[in-house]
C-alpha cells in the first residue's frame, strides 16, 4: 500500500514493490478475460499429459472462458437498458443534455462495468478541454495504470491518485507520471534503466490546475473491504474450478477418441499370416469363417460407465454458478427446459445475479453522479451537483409486454391509482414531454370513442292497446 510519492523519484523501483502482487493479478484477469486459460491453468493440465506415455496421445485442454461470460453479463446487465440521467431545472438538463452527447456513458459504462468484474477496480478521469468553450471529457483508464496513495492513518482516505505505465520510444524505455491532488495534475516522465529501476528524469515536472473541485480521477469499486483500497474481482473465487471442469471434459475427450474407432474381434482364422510372421485381417463383404464352432466376427462394443463423469461435472458447473452468484445467467439452463419464463419468473430465477449487480450499481450511481458534476465545473453552462442528478436504471431484464400490459390494464381501471403519463414513463420507458404529449392523444381518443346512449323507450302497454283496439 501506497502512502506517499516518494517512489516517484530516481533510483526508486516501478512499479512499486507493494503494487507487484496487485498488477500480477491483473495479468493473470486480463489473460483469463482474452480465453488464454490454457496458458494460466497450465500446471493443472499437466495432470493430463503425466499419464500419457506417448507424446501423440496429449489430450489438447478446452477452454472454457466462464470468467469472461461472467464479465459480460454483469455489463448487459447494467448498460444493455441506457440509464435514464437527467436534472431538476431547465439549466441543468441542458448541461446534462451536452455532457452526454459528447460523452458516451453507456460505452463508458460497459466498459467500467467489465473492469470491476475482472479487476476489481474501474477508473473515470474528467479531462479540461482545450478550448475554453468546449465540453469536458469523461474517459476510462486502464485500472493497471492506476495507484492510489492514501493517508496510513485511514486508507480510506486519499492523498493522491497517480496515473502511470511505462512505454518504449526508439530503444529507450520511459515511465510517465500523472499525479492528481484535489485541483491539480502534474506531469513528470523518468528514463528506466536496465535494473528496472527510475533513472534521469526527463525535463521538469508540470504542475497544472484542472479547474475541478476535487480529483480528476474517479475510481469505481466492485466489493470493497476495510483493508484494501481496491475492489475484489469476480474471477478468484472460481480459480480453482474452471481448470477442474477443464481437465474433466479434456479427460472425457480423451476417452471418447480412444474408443472412437471400431475393433474387430473374432476367431485368429479370419487372419491371413504373413512371410515375417504378422497376422493382417483383410476385410471384405464376405468371409467364409471354418468350422461351426469358431468365434463370430463382430465389432467389440464399448459399455463403459460415464455417468460419474457427468454427474462431477454437473456438480462443478453447479458451485461455479452458485459461487460467482451467476447461476443461470451464466449456463442459460432455463433454455434447456423448451420454454422462455415470464418476467417474473425470470426475476426469481435471477435474483442473486440481480442482487450482485444492484452491488456494482450502487457505486456506478455515485461515481457517474460524481463524474458528470465534475465535467460541468469545467464547461460552459450551469453547474451541477451529484445531489441534483438523478439516474434511472434498468434492470436489465428483457420486459415482458403481456405483464407490463396487465399492469398498466390495473392501474388505468376505473379505480385509477396512476396518471396515464406516469405509466407511459414507467413501463414504455419515454421521456416526460413524450409522456404528456402521449398520454393526451390518449385521453382525446377516449373522449371521441364516448357516445352519448339514448335511453330505452318507454315500454307498450299491450292491455291499453288491446282496449283502444276494442
Amino acid at each position: 500500500m501506497l502512502h506517499d510519492t516518494s517512489w516517484i523519484n530516481r533510483g526508486q523501483e516501478f512499479p512499486p514493490t507493494s503494487e507487484i502482487a496487485r498488477l500480477t493479478l491483473y495479468r493473470k484477469n486480463k489473460m483469463l478475460y482474452d480465453g488464454r486459460t490454457d496458458e494460466v491453468y497450465k500446471q493443472h493440465h499437466t495432470r493430463l499429459d503425466s499419464r500419457v506415455a506417448d507424446p501423440n496421445e496429449l489430450t489438447f485442454p478446452q477452454k472454457l472462458t466462464y470468467q469472461r461470460k461472467i464479465s459480460l453479463k454483469v455489463s448487459d446487465f447494467l448498460f444493455m437498458e441506457p440509464p435514464k440521467i437527467s436534472g431538476d431545472t431547465d439549466a441543468e438538463k441542458t448541461m446534462l443534455t451536452e455532457l452526454l452527447k459528447t460523452n458516451d456513458i453507456k460505452k463508458l459504462g460497459r466498459m467500467g462495468a467489465i473492469d470491476t468484474s475482472r479487476y476489481g477496480t474501474a477508473v473515470l478521469k474528467i479531462t479540461k478541454p482545450k478550448d475554453d468553450t468546449a465540453i469536458a471529457k469523461i474517459s476510462i483508464v486502464p485500472p493497471q495504470h492506476l495507484f492510489i496513495v492514501v493517508d496510513p492513518m485511514d486508507i480510506k482516505t486519499v492523498i493522491a491518485y497517480v496515473i502511470a505505465f511505462a512505454y518504449e520510444s526508439n530503444g529507450i524505455k520511459y515511465a510517465s507520471f500523472e499525479v492528481h491532488t484535489k485541483g491539480y495534475r502534474e506531469n513528470v516522465t523518468f528514463k528506466i534503466r536496465q535494473s528496472g529501476r527510475l533513472g534521469l528524469k526527463q525535463g521538469k515536472a508540470i504542475k497544472l490546475p484542472t479547474g475541478l473541485t476535487d480529483f480528476a480521477i474517479v475510481p469505481i469499486q466492485n466489493v470493497e473491504t476495510s483493508d484494501s483500497v481496491y475492489g475484489d474481482d469476480d474471477y478468484q473465487d472460481i480459480d480453482t474450478l474452471v481448470p477442474e471442469l477443464e481437465i474433466r471434459k479434456a479427460q472425457m475427450s480423451r476417452i471418447l477418441d480412444k474408443f472412437a474407432d471400431p475393433m474387430l474381434q473374432g476367431d485368429i482364422s479370419a487372419l491371413k499370416r504373413e512371410i515375417d510372421g504378422s497376422y493382417v485381417f483383410y476385410g471384405g463383404n464376405f468371409y467364409n469363417r471354418k468350422g461351426k464352432d469358431g468365434t463370430p466376427l463382430e465389432y467389440v462394443v464399448w459399455d463403459a460407465a460415464m455417468e460419474s463423469h457427468f454427474s462431477h461435472m454437473n456438480g462443478i458447473k453447479q458451485d461455479i454458478g452458485d459461487i460467482s452468484e451467476m447461476g443461470a445467467a451464466i449456463f442459460n439452463d432455463y433454455e434447456k427446459m423448451g420454454n422462455v419464463p415470464s418476467g417474473e419468473a425470470l426475476k426469481r430465477l435471477y435474483i442473486n445475479v440481480l442482487a450482485k449487480v444492484a452491488r456494482v450499481r450502487e457505486n456506478f450511481d455515485t461515481a457517474l453522479k460524481k463524474a458528470l458534476a465534475l465535467a460541468s465545473e469545467i464547461t460552459p453552462g450551469a453547474t451541477l451537483t451529484a445531489d441534483k442528478i438523478s439516474i434511472t436504471w434498468g434492470d436489465g431484464l428483457p420486459n415482458d409486454k403481456k405483464e407490463q400490459a396487465e399492469i398498466m390494464q390495473m392501474r388505468s381501471a376505473n379505480s385509477r391509482t396512476k396518471p396515464t403519463k406516469e405509466m407511459l414513463m414507467e413501463f414504455d420507458g419515454l421521456s416526460e414531454a413524450d409522456a404528456e404529449t402521449q398520454a393526451a392523444a390518449i385521453e382525446e381518443e377516449s373522449a371521441g370513442d364516448m357516445q352519448v346512449i339514448p335511453p330505452d323507450p318507454e315500454p307498450i302497454d299491450d292491455e291499453v292497446d288491446d282496449e283502444n283496439d276494442e
